[in-house]
């Protein structure tokens, strides 16, 4: 049975919809089982969103005053909803007695009250807190609260505090929108584990609609050079637009930008389009939802987000979803955000901002590749399905409990940490995480909830997998100890097979140097690997490469004296299948050799996320020796020895320390320690008669 969530939205108000709005109207969407106490906007937004939730309960409607946007109004607005809902709270204690989690949608006390009383109802509920944007240091020079708006940033700050101190120390669970946010909620008994970072999503199947050819409007044909969407604030920064396409407007004159949504800034800023006449080269179309937005997506060319301050910006990827290059201040989330698709000017350099729309606008070739990196980077990154299953997964799974051991079904596994996406040396983003696990009956560690479909295999075993970087010297010291490494390889292929042509399989063949490295007269060479690539690999006539998984393959009636997997095991979905698949290729006196990163290292020890072994989410497994010997003789093998092999990865060791404070001390004995210590291991697995 699915678990049961009530979430909080009684600060939602206003027509428009903020970003925090959109993140949990979506889960409500995607999560299913899922009842809302909220206000009247709240229920609005459902409705226009088409989104079904199992019950709501109205408890809120706006408080009308002069200007409800304005210090007062929002006070007297938080006084009221605060008191609706711990009235309802109170009289309702059996309702929070009937769900597994409880999730409030923002920090503002109308909402995040309602996880602290819930805990006090039920102390069995799980309170899962949206921590979306730290109110910016007043005094900042990244701050918007500046001049007039001073007042307002103070209040602002001065009630977030305490709703921090309380998610901080109470709340079960708590999503943030950056990753830099994440280490502001660690304490003593929370770890990243329980703090997951919502990138937000993009509906682009109602987009797509709109891309088809036939309903495309021509580049030179549309009618605005530029599009902000988004609320009239300060954190926006759209009174800096205006001043931007001034500068616009002095370089191409007769450019025109339309500004969507709404806010407290709408009187200000028609009063400063005014007073630097740019009245025809500026539109406001106020808020505008569904078909009339994607109308004005449809008729614009560059999407822009000014924001001096903000911890990501869902609307820009909207834009960006419909091939709209975009440009933005180089914010800290932006790097992880937005990592292409994007143009980025220094943070308040509105000249240089504006530099950027002008080079877009006049540069068709930076326009159009920029267009199609936004588009094609929103499609891999930005898929709201996928975000909602990842955040639910995370939270869902807990610290270790119930996460069973693919390889020995053993419900004895301990969280070890989260990981990020590496390869090697490199950090490819530190924006996906990925949960380690390790199982305390057979010692084999292991990422949970990582979704295996050809998407994966696309994303992340690419044409640049097996690349070994531009610097040549590094490049030197590889290929040699590569040379190395098939030279020793060969000779123990030889200690356990006599025969004159042995008939070797090598299972990940990947680019097929090591069979085409190998002797032609000793082997009759076969190679399989799973990667979409190996099409285009360009092997000798004597080597036979096969694509596909060796699970299912059909080698007819080969079978093999030796069969081979290089750093593979740690890439299979189940390493206990492939045991045993191999144990019906293999004669019975062959051998099967398999190579995997040992994380009873030193380099692991040390390094931990940046071990260069840790390839996340590439290696779905670890292991060491005793996961090796338990996977082993559980599927039919016995260990005839193991070899250590310093010369394959000579670097390794040394790409996993180098933030060390010990590193003097590891370049000083690093030949020593490289020589002593397992980065990986050989395993020469004979099967069992």
């Amino acid at each position: 049975m699915s678990s049961k969530y009530i979430f909080i939205a009684n600060w939602t108000q206003g027509p428009s919809m903020s970003g925090g709005d959109n993140i949990w109207n979506n889960f409500a969407k995607y999560w299913g089982n899922v009842s809302v106490i909220g206000s009247e906007e709240a229920e609005t937004q459902l409705e226009k969103s088409r989104t079904v939730v199992s019950k709501f309960f109205k408890i809120s409607k706006n408080v009308n005053t002069n200007n409800n946007l304005s210090l007062p109004g929002l006070i007297i607005n938080s006084i009221v909803r605060v008191k609706n809902l711990l009235l309802f709270l109170l009289s309702h204690k059996s309702l929070v007695d009937s769900y597994d989690y409880v999730y409030t949608v923002s920090d503002f006390f109308p909402d995040a009250l309602g996880g602290l009383l819930s805990k006090l109802i039920n102390p069995r509920i799980k309170w899962v807190a949206g921590f979306y944007l730290f109110a910016p240091k007043i005094f900042g020079a990244d701050s918007p609260y500046r001049g007039k708006h001073l007042l307002k940033g103070l209040v602002y700050q001065l009630i977030q505090l305490p709703m921090y101190l309380v998610i901080k120390h109470c709340a079960d669970y708590i999503l943030v929108t950056s990753s830099p946010d994440a280490p502001k909620f660690f304490t003593k008994k929370r770890d990243s584990s329980r703090i997951v970072v919502v990138r937000g999503g993009v509906d682009t199947v109602s987009i797509d609609e709109y891309l088809k050819p036939n309903k495309l409007i021509s580049y030179t044909e549309r009618a605005y050079d530029g599009i902000f969407v988004g609320r009239l604030h300060m954190q926006k920064g759209v009174m800096d637009l205006v001043d931007i396409w001034k500068y616009v407007v002095e370089e191409i004159p007769g450019v025109r930008l339309v500004i969507v949504g709404d806010g407290e800034l709408r009187e200000d800023l028609i009063k400063k389009i005014s007073t630097l006449g740019l009245e025809n080269n500026i539109d406001l179309a106020g808020y505008k939802n569904g078909e009339d937005k994607f109308r004005l997506f449809r008729d614009s060319k560059i999407m822009l987000h000014p924001a001096t301050y903000d911890s990501g910006g869902m609307a820009c990827a909207e834009g960006m979803a419909w091939g709209l290059p975009a440009v933005g201040y180089a914010l800290e989330a932006f790097e992880t955000y937005y990592e292409r698709g994007m143009l980025k000017a220094p943070v308040h350099d509105k000249k240089g901002f504006a530099q950027l729309i002008v080079n877009l606008l006049k540069d068709d070739s930076l326009f159009f590749r920029t267009s199609q990196e936004a588009y094609d980077y929103i499609r891999e990154k930005w898929m709201w399905e996928q975000t909602c299953s990842y955040v639910k997964s995370n939270i869902e799974l807990g610290e270790g409990s119930q996460v069973k051991c693919p390889v020995c079904q053993s419900e004895k596994t301990k969280f070890i940490s989260e990981t990020f996406d590496t390869h090697g040396r490199y950090i490819n983003s530190e924006d996906l995480k990925f949960r380690m696990f390790k199982c305390l009956t057979c010692n084999v560690m292991f990422l949970s909830g990582v979704v295996i479909d050809n998407k994966y295999y696309r994303d992340n075993y690419g044409s640049g997998y097996y690349g070994t970087g531009n610097n040549k010297l590094i490049s030197k010291i590889t290929r040699l100890g590569f040379k190395i490494s098939v030279f020793i390889k060969e000779k123990m292929i030889f200690k356990y097979t006599n025969k004159d042509k042995i008939n070797i399989l090598d299972i990940g063949c990947g680019d097929c140097s090591f069979l085409q490295s190998v002797s032609d007269k000793s082997f009759i060479k076969t190679g399989i690997d799973m990667n979409p690539e190996v099409d285009k690999i360009s092997v000798n006539s004597s080597i036979v490469v096969h694509r596909g998984d060796v699970l299912s393959h059909n080698f007819g009636k080969s079978m093999f004296d030796c069969v081979t997997m290089w750093n593979v095991l740690e890439h299979t979905t189940d390493p206990g299948a492939v045991l045993q698949r191999v144990q019906g290729l293999l004669y019975d006196d062959g051998i099967l050799l398999i190579q995997v990163p040992n994380y009873s290292s030193l380099g692991y020890f040390v390094g931990k996320k940046l071990w260069f072994h840790l390839d996340s989410p590439r290696h779905l497994y670890l292991f060491n020796s005793k996961s090796i010997y338990t996977l082993a003789s559980r599927n039919g093998f016995i260990i005839d020895k193991m070899y250590r092999e310093p010369y394959d990865y000579p670097l390794d060791l040394f790409w996993s320390v180098r933030r060390s404070i010990f590193l003097p001390l590891f370049i000083l004995f690093y030949p020593i320690l490289k020589l002593f210590d397992r980065e990986v291991t050989t395993y020469a697995l004979r099967k069992v008669r």
